[in-house]
């Protein structure tokens, strides 16, 4: 069975705390995005902290997403105390973050004498212990982004980074504890991000080449706008799930019953918004004053029909029932 709808984010909600409300299984069929993924978070993080010297919003960001963990055993408790030391005695910059010298901050209570507080010492050295497990990764990442000669050796150090830090393996376990709690939706993001990440660093390869004072820059600029507009489509995790959809998702298949909320004047079909350099108007223009063979397409025109085709479709789809609501 399938809810259908012109407008999935006014009704798509509703039938969401419906679903829930009846213990019903369900899947919005839609794009997702991706943005508080951690590791859309963990990747963009990381790029700002190498191009901002290891700044500490960004450096602790990318620490919070959990990725280090798995291959530095960096624990909560760990990461929380080695942030409020950074911030105590403001510790900022890739060269205090990778000095080979231990880190020997600590608090003094009197100018007039050089004793230090036991506690405070085993303090710096759990701070400095903690601080060397993160910074090996993040050195390799940084010799292998200086040493690149083109784009393909930048997304290979980025490849290699998530390798050393066991990133898909800590996906696969995020995918199925996601799993186990029911979010099966949840779990199956995990499992196609990992692909979506390297098809992305696979499309900035291609893009040709940026010039070398700038590649890493505009590596990074490039990295981030994809990371931003990345969405994944996911498919129903079973036959006995609800399906709730607009008329253009794909899920619409071999469906015994459709129930149709909302099929209203101007949503059904919907008013087609111009969002174009073009309007129809300056497009037909065009086209009267052509002189040769080659026409615009006409985008509202092309999209009516296409909205038509997407309704008759949706309303003939079940093969046993149809319901109808409108108002």
């Amino acid at each position: 069975m399938a809810i259908v709808t012109g407008d999935l984010s006014v009704y798509g909600h509703i039938a969401e705390q419906v679903m829930q409300d009846a213990d019903i299984p369900y899947f919005i069929d839609s794009k997702r995005d991706v943005l508080a993924n951690n590791l859309v978070e963990f990747l963009r993080a990381m790029l700002e902290m190498i191009l901002q010297d290891f700044n500490y919003d960004a450096t602790f960001r990318c620490l919070k997403t959990g990725f280090f963990k798995e291959s530095c055993n960096l624990l909560s408790d760990e990461l929380d105390e080695l942030e409020n030391y950074v911030l105590e005695f403001g510790i900022r910059g890739r060269k205090r973050w990778t000095q080979p010298e231990p880190w020997q901050y600590m608090r003094r209570y009197s100018l007039e004498t050089e004793e230090i507080d036991e506690k405070e010492r085993e303090r710096a050295e759990r701070a400095d212990r903690c601080r060397l497990r993160i910074v090996k990764p993040l050195e390799s990442l940084q010799k292998q982004l200086s040493q690149a000669g083109d784009l393909a050796g930048l997304a290979e150090a980025v490849y290699n980074f998530l390798m050393e830090l066991q990133v898909p393996v800590q996906l696969e376990r995020m995918s199925k504890a996601a799993a186990l709690q029911g979010d099966l939706a949840g779990a199956r993001e995990h499992q196609q991000l990992w692909t979506a990440v390297m098809e992305l660093l696979d499309q900035i390869v291609e893009l040709g080449e940026f010039s070398p004072q700038d590649r890493l820059l505009e590596f990074a600029n490039v990295m981030e706008e994809g990371l931003d507009n990345m969405v994944i489509s996911l498919i129903p995790p079973g036959l006995d799930y609800v399906s709730i959809g607009s008329f253009d998702q794909n899920s619409m298949e071999n469906l015994t019953a459709i129930f149709i909320p909302g099929a209203n004047a101007g949503t059904m079909p919907r008013r087609s918004s111009e969002n174009v350099i073009l309007s129809d108007g300056d497009r037909i223009h065009i086209n009267q004053v052509q002189t040769d063979n080659k026409h615009l397409s006409i985008i509202g025109r092309e999209n009516s029909f296409n909205e038509a085709w997407l309704l008759y479709k949706g309303f003939n789809e079940a093969s046993s029932y149809l319901w109808i609501s409108y108002a």
